[in-house]
C-alpha cells in the first residue's frame, strides 16, 4: 500500500513550502496511527518515526557502530548501567502553524519523551 505523508513539507521553512512535494512511503499495510508511543508496530514506525523524529543516536550500517545524532556524545558508567548523553547545542524544534517553539531542545524534553513511553499515565 502506498501512503503519502506530507512530513517533508512540514519540516521546511515557509518559503520552501510551495516547492516541496509529498513524501511517499510504501508499507505492507496502513499504520495504526502516527504516534509511535500510542501505536507500537513496525508499520507505524516505518511510516512516522523513521521519517519524522530524531533520535539520540543512530546506527551506521556501513561502519557497524552506534553514532551520534541528537546526542553529540555519551559516557557509560564503569558498570555499564548508566548512560549520560550530552546533547548537541541549539537543536531547534520545527515551526508549524500550530506550534511556535520558544527554545531549543533540552534534557527535559528527552526525559519527557522517555517518561511518555514508559508510563501510561503520562500524556
Amino acid at each position: 500500500m502506498r501512503l503519502k505523508l506530507f512530513a517533508a513539507a512540514a519540516m521546511l521553512a515557509a518559503p520552501m513550502l510551495a516547492m516541496s512535494k509529498p513524501l511517499t512511503v510504501c508499507t505492507e499495510s496502513s499504520p495504526d496511527g502516527f504516534d509511535v508511543v500510542q501505536f507500537n508496530s513496525l508499520v507505524t514506525t516505518n511510516a512516522s518515526a523513521d521519517v519524522i523524529f530524531n533520535t539520540l543516536v543512530s546506527y551506521d550500517e556501513a561502519a557497524k557502530k552506534v553514532v551520534p545524532s541528537l546526542a553529540a556524545k555519551w559516557d557509560v558508567s564503569g558498570d555499564g548501567l548508566t548512560y549520560t548523553f550530552h546533547l548537541r547545542p541549539n537543536v531547534q524544534f520545527q515551526t508549524t502553524d500550530y506550534f511556535k517553539p520558544t527554545r531549543p531542545l533540552d534534557a527535559d524534553d528527552v526525559v519527557f519523551t522517555f517518561e511518555r513511553m514508559l508510563s501510561d499515565s503520562n500524556p
